[in-house]
C-alpha cells in the first residue's frame, strides 16, 4: 500500500515538472555539443590507441628480457610468455573493436542512405 502511494506521488509530481521544463532554456554548461555516438567513437579509438601503446611497450620489454637472458631458460620462458600475452592482448583489443563496429553497423542497418534512394519516400 505504501509503495503504491509513493509511486502515485512521484508520478503525480513528475508530470507538471516535465511540462514546465519544455520551454526552459539552459545556460551553457561547458559540456560537448557532439552526439553521443561521436563521443563514444572517439573514446573507443582513444582506448584502442592506449592498448596499442601498452602492448608495444610490453612487447619491447619482453624482447629486452629475451635478449638479456644469456641462455637462462627460465628468463627465456618468461620472455616468450610475456610476448604471447602481449599478442593475445592486441588480438582481444582488435577483436573487441571489430565486434563493436559490427554491432554498430547492425543497429544502424548498414548506415544511412540518401532519402532519394529509399522506396518509401514520398515525392
Amino acid at each position: 500500500m505504501l509503495g503504491a502511494l509513493i509511486i502515485f506521488t512521484v508520478i503525480g509530481f513528475s508530470f507538471p515538472v516535465a511540462y514546465a521544463a519544455e520551454g526552459v532554456k539552459f545556460p551553457k554548461t561547458g559540456l560537448s555539443e557532439k552526439k553521443i555516438e561521436e563521443i563514444l567513437t572517439n573514446l573507443l579509438n582513444w582506448l584502442l590507441g592506449v592498448v596499442g601503446v601498452i602492448a608495444l611497450i610490453g612487447f619491447v620489454v619482453s624482447g629486452i628480457i629475451y635478449l638479456i637472458s644469456a641462455g637462462n631458460d627460465e628468463m627465456i620462458t618468461k620472455a616468450k610468455k610475456y610476448m604471447l600475452y602481449c599478442l593475445v592482448g592486441i588480438t582481444v583489443a582488435l577483436a573487441s573493436y571489430v565486434v563493436v563496429k559490427a554491432i554498430d553497423t547492425i543497429l544502424n542497418a548498414g548506415g544511412s542512405a540518401p532519402p532519394s534512394s529509399s522506396p518509401f519516400t514520398s515525392v
